[in-house]
């Protein structure tokens, strides 16, 4: 799941752009850039030449190495992240700047930011550890082909979660249906979508252990829920089908983030579209999606000054205002509803692309530095809740003591090393 999460949320920041720069550059500065993905040659390019004067290189960050990297001084000046999950926990604090002081001295407003965006990357002392530059949206997407081919009604906007389950358990009343799946929880991160809206995390950031919640059994039955009436429970080789939804049309409705779902799926000539995110019951208009690529300046970098000139540069009305007619999530937010958003992407025209923007964002709890790593110790439990190993009283027996080692493992890794 955490490689899908990355390459979801990295992909339309990288294939949007930028244009030119207001501060003079000094001359002769090395810079260089990181990410969990590959930074595409476009935007290498427009960074490159909106800034002239620096010379910057551009590398892959993968997350065994980053240690190694940390203790020979050699990890990058800026590096893109979500969330903080590419850096191992205990490197977090050491390995990113407070730049608190550079937003100071510089006089950057961050009332102009969502809230819960700034929160993401804040500490309880107020120190700020990184700038969100692009949000990630999320929607409920579909492909009309199986709609259309048994003659069941779009999915519409406002459908709630209970809608959106009956809805997909009609792909199951068919004789040929097994080949037919209703709704993919899984290939875009929908997972963690459903535990955001929920403002569900594993740990008590306090203690670092694991955190039983009403919320967490709710959502831990909806996924439950969605995959018994979903039709053929997925086997283990199959536990994520984005093949389904984006080339074979078998595949009702899909949880992820623009652009890559449409714009994919019409390259191998499926028609879908979008519509909001499902609501947690008629009543709420709270959505999911208050994650957001950041950036974070390393701590050992040198050019500490020169590296928060981008930072400002990405969040400047101007490459905002690009993001978004690139089909990029703004983290601004008198441009959360931008009339131009995908103007600049052919496959989203026409498209309901309002939909992005009708529900609020949640307002999520800082989580424990661990939360990701509880993340994936859970995550063996949902794929057995998923395929129907394990009962949901089973899993919620279990994921305590499941949870917790994850973490534990993890700390001894760190004295050990």
């Amino acid at each position: 799941m955490k490689k899908i999460f990355v390459m979801c949320t990295l992909i339309v920041l990288i294939i949007a752009g930028c244009s030119k720069v207001g501060p003079v550059q000094k001359e002769n500065i090395k810079l260089s850039i990181g990410a969990s993905g590959e930074i595409l040659e476009e935007l290498q390019t427009k960074i490159n030449n909106a800034f002239p004067n620096y010379e910057i290189t551009y590398e892959i960050l993968l997350y065994h190495e980053i240690e190694s990297l940390y203790e020979e001084k050699n990890l990058p000046d800026i590096i893109f992240d979500t969330d903080s999950a590419s850096v191992p926990p205990h490197l977090r604090d050491k390995l990113y700047t407070d730049l608190s002081p550079f937003i100071s001295k510089e006089n950057v407003d961050l009332s102009r930011f969502a809230p819960a965006l700034l929160q993401r990357n804040s500490r309880e002392n107020g120190e700020l550890y990184g700038v969100p530059i692009q949000r990630i949206l999320t929607a409920l997407f579909y492909n009309k082909a199986p709609f259309d081919a048994f003659d069941i009604p779009y999915p519409t906007d406002g459908m709630t979660w209970d809608d959106v389950i009956l809805l997909a358990s009609r792909f199951s009343d068919f004789p040929n249906g097994s080949k037919y799946v209703g709704l993919d929880l899984i290939s875009g991160n929908g997972v963690q979508m459903l535990l955001d809206q929920y403002n569900v995390t594993y740990l008590d950031p306090q203690t670092d252990q694991f955190k039983l919640s009403s919320e967490l059994l709710e959502v831990i039955q909806k996924i439950d829920n969605v995959y018994e009436k979903n039709g053929n429970r997925p086997t283990r080789s199959f536990l994520s089908f984005p093949d389904g939804f984006l080339k074979h049309g078998t595949t009702a409705m899909f949880l992820g983030v623009p652009v890559y779902p449409i714009v994919d799926g019409a390259a191998n000539n499926q028609d879908i579209d979008l519509v909001t995110f499902p609501r947690v019951d008629a009543s709420s208009n709270i959505g999911s999606g208050t994650r957001a690529i950041s950036v974070h300046i390393n701590s050992e970098s040198e050019n500490k000054e020169s590296a928060f000139e981008i930072i400002q540069y990405l969040v400047s009305d101007e490459v905002q205002k690009f993001l978004v007619e690139n089909g990029g999530g703004t983290v601004l937010s008198e441009l959360i509803h931008n009339d131009d958003f995908g103007k600049n992407i052919p496959e989203l025209h026409n498209k309901n692309v309002k939909a992005l923007f009708e529900l609020e964002l949640p307002e999520l709890d800082r989580p424990s530095k661990y939360e990701w790593i509880a993340y994936q110790g859970a995550g063996p439990l949902l794929a057995e809740l998923i395929m129907g190993t394990k009962s949901v009283d089973d899993v919620m027996d279990e994921m305590e003591s499941a949870v917790n080692d994850a973490v534990i493992a993890a700390k001894t890794k760190e004295v050990e090393e």
